[in-house]
């Protein structure tokens, strides 16, 4: 905000009091402003309570759904180690005894599966069936006569031999005739033929019970579905419609791959609003969702609102009465005193604004772009003034008069108000040129004039617009825009306007209805990063990136595995330095595509490379981004990159920056731990650069450190980088990681390495980045 030249200019309501008109203006002021005090007050004290409501109802429901996704998860896996275990020890030719045989197997049989149904409260049952999905096995006695072969996971099973974990849809079961989930593994023959399955029952009356015992008011609600939103189980209980699918708001986030949200809906149900959480269960076909009705979080907020509004609406009488009272006594006295007052202010206001626009006038932008001067030589932000000229606007006074003109001028300052921000100033200084100020933009030259160009383009294009200036009239036109930086206050404000009316009269001499900067080399280098930027954009499509492979060994020059390396070969550029397009990639987001793009290209390799005696055994490291570890689905997705290629994970190695460690430790950790399980490796890149990873270094499920190349390049002539290296290596070797040098180009160098334990090296020393044909003949 600029107060400087606005100070002396009030508004009617505003106005100064004559003396004798004081005390009953003040009393009056008083009354009114304790009223307006008191119900502002309560408004926000609403307002308030209102938004702390909702947002511990959102809380709320988030946090029980993770307690639910926990539950669920754990009652789930733990049933599947049971079918695992049975898998184990179930033998094939078990499969061929009779139903509930008496035999000494039959019952030791028997006797295992009693044992491990009361290890998960929630299993009912254990059965062994048959391929013909005879009941042959159970852990209850007496064994029930039933057959399951009609049911879709048993055939899923008999016709999948690599379906793994199924769960079914709820179901019926037929010996209790409860709903239940069942989940089956598959039992095979010597020969892998289907010899039958094992399932676990798992009763949908104990997780209802669960949810009996969550407290979320009158009219709360806690829910199990499937993947398909088929219900399962629900408290409060609606048993009509456990095993149908329902029209639930999730399944727009969900369609979209999103995994947990928090939102607000009637439910379908019972059409109560609600404030909902739900959450998928990991990586099984469940979810649970969690909801707060509105009446229940919101009930204390409504009586405040009636209480708070009868104590406003007593006040309100009383003062309202007083008013009414001074008012007529003081009617007079403001007649008199009208007059000259708004004479007064319409002189101040046509001091600062233009009359016609009412916009801020040059002088009142000269003392806002004298105050933006300062604001940015306190906080380095760059800022931009762009000076612009509507093209051919003399010939439209020509033909269509004055006064068609000054509506033209009228739409065009509207026009400008809604291309910036309310922060921006927006300036009438002459006849059909005006001016924008923009503050706040980056300390980051090229960034600023990125963004300066950005809002350039989007006056062009609005300016551009027809206009319509009457019922019969529509008029065409362009504009001229001229851009010039500022940073603090190296120019005078004059100097400023200047540069920004000689970059118009470039962009004129262009050919009008375009922008252009005055200083050409920052013209040029914006200009070279959009055009970079869109090749870039165009780079995966027209397949113009390869990785390239440099080798790591050990220290007797064998060959461990190596690092994947993207490279940019451009048909007219050539080869782009990663350096080049990766922070640009960062920026615009394109690194989250050409990241999945480099992961599934290596995973491709290393299952190439399970062909060949000579690679089989090779760990692939792979470079991971920021952003592209922070996306709240990257272990899904690496997990199915892995699964896709079918590879062994522990065959892939996951570089991350310690850049990475300082944002959000515990998720960071966290995410860690999740990708551990799928069984990748990680390694920590650049060890020794940051500053935070000392901190957390213990509780990173790490399995290897990577010594940055800035310090084994001076390690035989700095003893700072010798104690530096020897200190990372004893550490990674008390904390049980692998350690790994970057950057040896010299013998002296590995050497020196080798005798301070780091025993694996990566380096110009044993081969550079080469494409996989090279890499491949290089370990021959």
């Amino acid at each position: 905000m600029h107060f400087s030249l606005l100070a002396p200019m009030k508004t009617p309501s505003q106005k100064e009091l004559t003396p004798y008109r004081r005390p009953f203006n003040w009393t009056v002021f008083s009354g009114i402003a304790g009223l307006a005090g008191i119900i502002a007050m309560l408004v926000f004290s609403l307002a308030s309570e209102y938004q702390n409501a909702n947002q511990n109802a959102k809380n709320e429901v988030e946090n029980i759904t993770q307690m639910l996704e926990e539950n669920a998860s754990a009652t789930f896996n733990n049933a599947d180690l049971l079918l695992r275990e049975m898998q184990r020890d179930v033998r094939p030719w078990d499969m061929l005894l009779s139903r509930g045989t008496r035999s000494a197997r039959g019952q030791e049989l028997h006797s295992l599966l009693e044992s491990q149904a009361n290890i998960v409260p929630a299993v009912s049952v254990i059965r062994i069936i048959d391929s013909k999905g005879n009941n042959i096995y159970g852990s209850t006695n007496p064994i029930p006569h039933i057959n399951i072969s009609d049911r879709p996971y048993f055939q899923r099973q008999r016709a999948d031999a690599t379906a793994g974990l199924v769960i079914s849809a709820p179901l019926i079961a037929r010996t209790t005739g409860k709903w239940s989930f069942v989940l089956s593994r598959r039992l095979n023959f010597k020969d892998g033929s289907f010899a039958g399955i094992v399932l676990v029952v798992l009763n949908l009356d104990y997780i209802q019970r669960l949810y009996h015992a969550l407290n979320l008011g009158t009219y709360g609600v806690v829910a199990l579905f499937d993947s398909d939103l088929r219900l399962a189980a629900r408290y409060p209980p609606s048993e009509k419609d456990i095993g149908k699918i329902a029209d639930l708001n999730a399944k727009f986030y969900l369609d979209k791959g999103i995994t947990h949200a928090v939102y607000h809906a009637r439910a379908p149900l019972d059409g109560i609003p609600r404030v909902f959480a739900f959450r998928k269960v990991g990586n099984l076909p469940l979810i649970v969702f969690a909801g707060i009705a509105d009446e229940d979080y919101l009930a204390a907020w409504h009586r405040h609102i009636w209480q708070s509004g009868i104590g406003a609406m007593i006040f309100s009488f009383v003062v309202i009465g007083f008013v009414l009272l001074q008012r007529r006594a003081e009617d007079v006295l403001r007649k008199s005193d009208m007059k000259s007052k708004s004479d007064d202010e319409q002189i101040a206001y046509l001091a600062f604004y233009d009359q016609l626009t009412g916009l801020p006038n040059r002088r009142l932008l000269s003392d806002r772009l004298h105050q933006a001067l300062d604001a940015s030589a306190r906080s380095g932000k760059k800022g931009a003034l762009l000076f612009i000229d509507l093209d051919n606007f003399k010939s439209l006074i020509d033909t269509l008069g004055y006064d068609m003109a000054d509506l033209m001028l009228k739409q065009t300052a509207q026009r400008l108000e809604a291309c910036v921000r309310k922060s921006d100033s927006v300036a009438h200084i002459d006849g059909d040129e005006f001016v924008v100020m923009l503050e706040d933009l980056s300390g980051i030259p090229v960034k600023a004039a990125a963004l300066a160009e950005a809002v350039g383009e989007k006056i062009l294009a609005s300016l551009s617009q027809p206009y319509q200036l009457d019922t019969h009239h529509e008029h065409h036109s362009t504009a001229s825009v001229g851009v010039t930086l500022f940073n603090g206050g190296q120019l005078t404000t004059d100097e400023l306007l200047k540069q920004a009316d000689i970059a118009m009269f470039q962009a004129k001499k262009a050919g009008r209805n375009t922008l252009r900067f005055f200083d050409p080399q920052m013209q040029a280098s914006i200009t070279a990063r959009f055009s970079l930027e869109g090749e870039l954009r165009k780079a995966l499509e027209l397949q113009q990136f390869h990785l390239f492979y440099q080798v790591q060994v050990d220290s007797s020059h064998h060959p461990l595995g190596a690092e994947a390396l993207i490279r940019w070969i451009h048909p007219l550029r050539g080869l782009v330095p990663p350096d080049k397009f990766i922070p640009l990639a960062e920026e615009t987001g394109l690194i989250l595509p050409i990241g999945h793009w480099v992961l599934e290209t290596a995973c491709a390799q290393l299952k190439v490379w399970e062909q060949n005696a000579l690679t089989r055994d090779l760990v692939l490291a792979v470079n991971v981004s920021a952003r592209q570890f922070h996306q709240t689905d990257f272990v899904a997705q690496v997990q199915a990159v892995v699964q896709h290629h079918a590879i062994n994970p522990k065959l892939l190695k996951l570089e991350l920056t310690e850049g990475m460690l300082i944002e959000n430790i515990e998720e960071t950790i966290a995410t860690m731990g999740a990708l551990n399980e799928v069984g990748v490796k990680l390694s920590l890149d650049d060890f020794g650069t940051g500053y935070s990873s000392l901190q957390y270094l213990k509780r990173l499920p790490i399995d290897q450190l990577k010594i940055d190349q800035s310090f084994v390049r001076d390690i035989t002539t700095d003893k700072d980088d010798m104690a530096i290296v020897h200190t990372i290596i004893a550490m990674a070797q008390s904390l049980d990681m692998q350690v790994i040098a970057e950057g040896v180009e010299t013998k002296e160098q590995r050497q020196l390495l080798l005798d301070r334990g780091c025993i694996h090296y990566q380096g110009y020393l044993f081969g550079r980045p080469v494409p996989i044909e090279q890499f491949e003949a290089l370990l021959k």
